[in-house]
């Protein structure tokens, strides 16, 4: 690969658009959410009555599209926005037991769909990248 031998954007640019597809598809059969769908999801079921300033700001999305994401998340059930009772002008997030069980088949199917490329590694080799991606994770965020 010449030059790109030495960096790792390539790299990293053509795995994730692999996965990212396949994860994607596996959306469109699921309803037609969204990848974003499934990252907020997630976050609101790791955090409990989050916010949502916290989670823009650790989801690394915009404010303004997060409202529409939720916006869209409460339509279909899958989470709600209560009022803070000590912070009327801040909302907490919960997910519902609908978006916990479309969180847990979501998450079935990024499993399956990172088990493609993760098969080219061992048990060990995949705990090992999982940790280095971990570090440079925190490095930079």
């Amino acid at each position: 690969m010449g030059k790109l031998d030495q960096i790792l954007v390539f790299r990293f640019r053509r795995l994730r658009d692999f996965i990212f597809e396949g994860f994607r598809n596996s959306l469109a059969e699921k309803g037609g959410l969204k990848t974003g769908d499934f990252t907020i999801l997630a976050l609101i079921d790791a955090n409990p009555a989050i916010s949502q300033t916290d989670l823009a700001r650790i989801g690394g999305c915009d404010r303004a599209v997060l409202v529409g994401i939720l916006d869209d998340l409460e339509d279909r059930g899958l989470a709600i926005r209560k009022r803070d009772r000590n912070d009327r002008r801040r909302h907490k997030l919960e997910i519902t037991p609908a978006g916990r069980t479309v969180l847990e088949e979501l998450c079935r199917c990024a499993i399956e769909n990172e088990a493609i490329p993760l098969a080219a590694l061992s048990d060990e080799e995949t705990e090992v990248l999982r940790r280095a991606l971990d570090k440079m994770y925190r490095h930079v965020f």
